[in-house]
């Protein structure tokens, strides 16, 4: 994957890896209000937001920090400038997309409706939310299950494996999420769990730290912690913060990744 494709995926080594797994969760049938659903649902009713991020992922000795500016609008308004370790800015326009390396011979430029899911899905998704992972899960069908020590609900989303696991604490948000390689417990491949809730709007929760592990084969696990810092809900944003003209004048586009590195 290169450093264009892999950066968008906002949680870094950890997120990217495990979202290549649940792209591969097909649609099936699902209730019409399903938990899934509805999460997103309460999500799309946050339309504005900036924020900072921090990242810090640790794979056996690697260890890694990334830190971000973030700012979000619908729809398809989305504007992240990595300041480390590299610096990476991403603008969308509404329309477009664009992503530029600092240092790279050229930058990445698509219509957002030509897009791949993962890219979309990461564009539309609220930051701070599992709106990323929710995309992918949603259409299928469900059941509730036993709640575990220390939540109130948990609900299993079914289908072709993998499959996923929420869970719930007693004020109804989502604490975390498990993904696993076929129908039972045995095979889990990722796990993100979230605290620190934001109240975006009653009902609607939005942790600001995440914790996520993704194992990594028979050698061990990655792990990441991602922190939503000074974050913002329903702020004014200059549109010209969207504007790609503004802070790329003298950088030329291709909408090939490979064709940047040639």
């Amino acid at each position: 994957m290169t450093s264009h494709a892999s950066s968008f995926a906002r949680g870094g080594a950890v997120l990217s890896a495990a979202l290549a797994v649940a792209a591969g969760l097909g649609p099936a049938a699902a209730p019409a209000q399903s938990t899934v659903s509805n999460l997103l649902a309460s999500y799309a009713t946050v339309d504005r937001i900036e924020c900072d991020v921090r990242r810090d992922t640790e794979a056996g000795t690697r260890r890694g920090r990334k830190l971000s500016r973030v700012s979000f609008a619908r729809p398809d308004r989305l504007h992240v400038e990595n300041v480390a370790p590299l610096r990476r800015r991403i603008v969308s326009d509404g329309t477009n997309f664009f992503s530029y390396i600092e240092g790279d011979p050229m930058g990445f430029m698509r219509p957002v409706a030509d897009l791949d899911g993962p890219m979309r899905e990461g564009l539309r998704a609220v930051p701070g939310t599992a709106m990323e992972h929710l995309l992918r899960l949603q259409d299928r069908p469900e059941t509730n299950l036993p709640a575990a020590p220390g939540f109130a609900r948990c609900v299993r989303i079914l289908g072709p494996p993998p499959q996923a696991t929420l869970a719930f604490d007693e004020r109804g948000r989502l604490v975390r999420l498990e993904v696993f390689a076929g129908s039972d417990d045995a095979g889990a491949v990722a796990a993100w769990d979230y605290s620190e809730f934001l109240e975006a709007a009653p009902g609607v929760w939005i942790p600001t730290v995440h914790r996520a592990v993704m194992q990594m084969g028979p050698g061990g696990a990655a792990r990441e912690t991602a922190r939503f810092e000074n974050y913002r809900i329903g702020v004014t944003i200059d549109p010209a913060r969207f504007d790609p003209a503004r802070f790329f004048p003298d950088v030329r586009f291709t909408n090939s990744i490979e064709a940047i590195y040639r």
